[in-house]
């Protein structure tokens, strides 16, 4: 064999290596559906985002059963954003470009509204909590599942207006979704005299002190406190009011119905009213779906475990029918007309779950609705 044709064989020898290692790795990297997940694994959100997640596997788990998409199974690749929107821009920028997600879910909505730039329609995505005002009508290819903050707000205000409630304090997180609550609640609240005392937001979450603000709002004679706090600081906030005998009832809203709360504050947290936006029974399959979920996390789903599993169920069903094609995939979830879910039967209105939202209450250490 001459010295060129050995050339020439080391040469198609080297290409046909190359050749059978990138389609390899091109399988590989085609064996499963990615979704990119940025959610709360610790910090003070850690317990709801947790139980978004385990509706997500729960789902997940089930589409793949099934065959998965097109024969795909999901995989999630999941960050820790700790509901804060400084690390969600991280774990975001990370999941679009070293991942490469065409699908995303975060569950914060201080997250959503920090990283909504940064997705600029590349993947399509869902949030599991409230939609924040900076998102409002601005970004087609978010979809949130959690209820329109101003249809709660609308809720509370009626009712304090019929309880006769004429002066309010609204404290709340320094974030976006806590702006959002408190600047919906003061606009449900214009068609009322109802005057709001005192405003505060606070920024330390991890250990916080309400005293200043409760000390305000006894001296100005406040009726009741309306605050969309996450459990944790909740918990803080009904023990401080008790220690200062202000006895004024609490209004809130969704992230009020966790047991954590209970556990931490009983008695306190008799004859909170919040809103709420899912209810056992809403469609034929809850009852299965509740049986299952208790049955491999031991514990009963909630409106967080509901929303994270429909999030699969939506992307799935998206993914097969557009081949993973993302404007595709936006334009069919907005298309959705009445889909019945584990969180109920819902179209989307302007990005946002179309649900009925109502009003429950803590009697006794339940959650019940109120009447």
């Amino acid at each position: 064999m001459s010295k060129t044709a050995k050339v020439w064989i080391g040469v198609i020898v080297v290409i046909l290596i190359i050749v059978v290692v990138s389609f390899g790795k091109k399988n590989t990297e085609s064996e499963t559906i990615k979704i990119g997940v940025s959610a709360p694994l610790t910090g003070p959100a850690a317990t709801i985002g947790g139980w978004f997640l385990e509706g997500m596997k729960m789902s997940a788990e089930e589409v793949n059963a099934d065959g998965g998409i097109d024969g795909r199974p999901i995989e999630f690749v999941i960050e820790d954003d700790k509901c804060n929107a400084k690390e969600g821009t991280n774990t975001v920028t990370k999941l679009l470009t070293a991942d490469h997600s065409p699908m995303l879910v975060v569950y914060c909505g201080a997250v959503a509204a920090a990283v909504a730039p940064i997705v600029d329609g590349k993947a399509i995505t869902y949030s599991g909590s409230v939609r924040t005002e900076p998102l409002e009508g601005k970004y087609p290819f978010l979809f949130n599942m959690a209820p329109s903050p101003l249809d709660e707000a609308k809720l509370i205000a009626e009712l304090l207006n019929k309880k006769g409630i004429k002066k309010i304090a609204i404290i709340r997180q320094a974030d976006f979704f806590g702006e959002t609550m408190e600047n919906k609640m003061i606009q449900a609240l214009a068609p009322y005299k109802i005057e709001v005392a005192v405003r505060n937001a606070t920024e330390n979450l991890a250990t916080p002190d309400f005293r200043t603000d409760l000390t305000k709002a006894k001296a100005a004679g406040v009726q009741a406190i309306f605050t969309p706090f996450n459990p944790a600081q909740y918990v803080v906030l009904l023990k401080q009011a008790d220690e200062l005998n202000l006895k004024v009832p609490f209004f809130s809203v969704w992230t009020t119905e966790s047991p954590v709360l209970i556990d931490q504050a009983k008695q306190l947290t008799e004859g909170i009213i919040y809103t709420y936006a899912f209810s056992e029974g809403s469609t034929i399959a809850y009852g299965a779906f509740k049986d299952s979920f208790f049955k491999k996390y031991n514990h009963y789903p909630d409106i967080n475990a509901s929303n994270g599993y429909d999030v699969i169920k939506l992307l799935a069903q998206g993914a097969k029918s557009c081949s993973g094609n993302v404007q595709c995939m936006i334009d069919k979830t907005n298309s959705i007309e009445k889909y019945d879910g584990m969180s109920g039967s819902f179209s989307f209105k302007n990005n946002v779950a179309d649900k009925k939202v109502f009003l429950k209450t803590i009697k006794d250490g339940k959650f019940i609705e109120y009447k």
